[in-house]
């Protein structure tokens, strides 16, 4: 074997590593955008979640708040009773347009009252039907 065929191997050689390495930068650019198109995508969804993680919690703050002054002045008997009325109230906000911190805020105001516990629920549901029936705000009801 002569010199000039090695060098002619090595030129066709390096001329097909230099494709294959041009092709490699290429498709490591195409990577790298992806990838950071990818992670940019993450970081929303993630700041998307923590927005609405966020407002769920600040409902829940807010309906904790307004259970709390129904507590105040509602005299339940026991933890598990304060917690079943709780519950009624969430169900209740199903059946009728008004958000809970209203039907809380309505039933803290017959507690207020003086409406006894056992008539709270049913005082606070038909205020809330009143209160959407005549289109009024649930402190004005």
């Amino acid at each position: 074997m002569n010199f000039s065929m090695i060098f002619r191997a090595v030129d066709r050689s390096s001329q097909v590593i230099g494709r294959i390495s041009r092709n490699v930068d290429r498709m490591s650019g195409g990577v790298r955008r992806a990838a950071g198109a990818s992670a940019r995508g993450v970081a929303m969804a993630g700041g998307l979640m923590t927005a609405a993680l966020g407002a769920s919690a600040a409902a829940a703050i807010s309906f904790e708040s307004a259970l709390a002054d129904v507590n105040k002045v509602v005299d339940f008997q026991s933890p598990e009773q304060f917690e079943q009325f709780s519950e009624d109230i969430l169900l209740l906000s199903t059946r009728i347009p008004i958000a809970v911190e209203g039907l809380a805020e309505i039933s803290a105001e017959a507690g207020a009252a003086g409406i006894a516990l056992e008539d709270n629920l049913r005082f606070t549901e038909f205020t809330a039907k009143s209160a959407v029936a005549f289109d009024m705000a649930a402190q004005h009801a």
